[in-house]
């Protein structure tokens, strides 16, 4: 049988207790533990005192979770673009359109990496464009440097995208669909999660220290998303580099079929290809181009 209670609960608060100890001054602490010793007290003034502390802890710790969620979404979002463009390369009929745009992007990236320090109106270096391009992407001699002198990095870029995209056709023309529609997929989406578990560490590095931006009068939050954003873009624009790079260095060793003997997948790639152009990179050509505008 239970029996209900109309009587009042009563909460017993220590001065030792944290809260206390946060809130309630030290001379009025050293007063009440000196004049009552063990003894309890009852007051209006400490309830409600008490009541107001317990209500800045709770505000505090609302918005602590209010703040840390709002760091979550940054990532949850880029997340959320990722899994979708995985998700096209998995289940769409083929990728002919995103690798295009793969190609496209590579030559504005390589463009942009190629820019002359030394001038401010985004004119690139031809001989800087052609080391960037030969022979990682392209055989030596494919690039005229002079032709890119000068020539500003959107129009350079394009143009290179194009001439990156056509040797790719023609390397392609070598396989079948089935075998080139494998090879665009599953290179694509090794190189998509590698950058982006790459990009998770380099977000995890960033909010790590982020916080401290407050002393400097800035907000964190907007700082993470911004330089968030930047990076994630940078991501993406490595992940289409990598993936470009990969497909016009694979090479697809085709294995006879011996009866009674058990022959690997006649679409696999080879391992000297999978080393050098398939797997995981050492340096990835899109890091290799930032090292090469550090230097300029």
């Amino acid at each position: 049988m239970v029996f209900a209670s109309s009587a009042p609960s009563v909460t017993i608060i220590s001065f030792d207790d944290e809260l206390m100890r946060r809130f309630a001054p030290e001379n009025l602490r050293n007063l009440f533990v000196k004049s009552l010793q063990d003894e309890s007290y009852e007051s209006r003034m400490l309830t409600n005192a008490v009541t107001n502390a317990q209500k800045q802890i709770e505000g505090k710790n609302f918005d602590i979770r209010k703040n840390l969620k709002d760091y979550d979404d940054v990532l949850a979002k880029q997340r959320d673009i990722i899994y979708k463009k995985r998700d096209a390369i998995l289940m769409a009929e083929d990728i002919v359109d995103l690798i295009r745009e793969f190609f496209k992007t590579t030559g504005l990236y390589l463009a942009q990496k190629a820019i002359d320090q030394t001038n401010a109106a985004g004119i690139i270096s031809g001989e800087h464009l052609k080391r960037l391009v030969e022979p990682q992407f392209m055989p030596e001699g494919s690039i005229d440097a002079q032709a890119y002198d000068n020539a500003p990095y959107e129009e350079a870029g394009d143009d290179l995208g194009e001439l990156l995209y056509k040797a790719y056709l023609d390397k392609r023309k070598t396989w079948s669909s089935k075998e080139a529609d494998n090879i665009e997929r599953t290179v694509s989406l090794r190189v998509i999660d590698r950058n982006w578990q790459g990009h998770i560490d380099t977000m995890s590095h960033l909010r790590d220290g982020i916080s401290l931006r407050s002393y400097a009068q800035r907000n964190p939050l907007q700082d993470y998303v911004n330089e968030g954003y930047d990076l994630f873009k940078e991501m993406n624009d490595k992940a289409a580099v990598d993936t470009c790079f990969n497909l016009l260095n694979v090479r697809l060793q085709r294995q006879v079929h011996v009866e009674h003997e058990h022959q690997p997948d006649p679409n696999a790639v080879d391992a000297e290809a999978q080393e050098k152009a398939g797997r995981v990179e050492q340096k990835s050509p899109a890091e290799t181009a930032s090292n090469e505008e550090n230097k300029e």
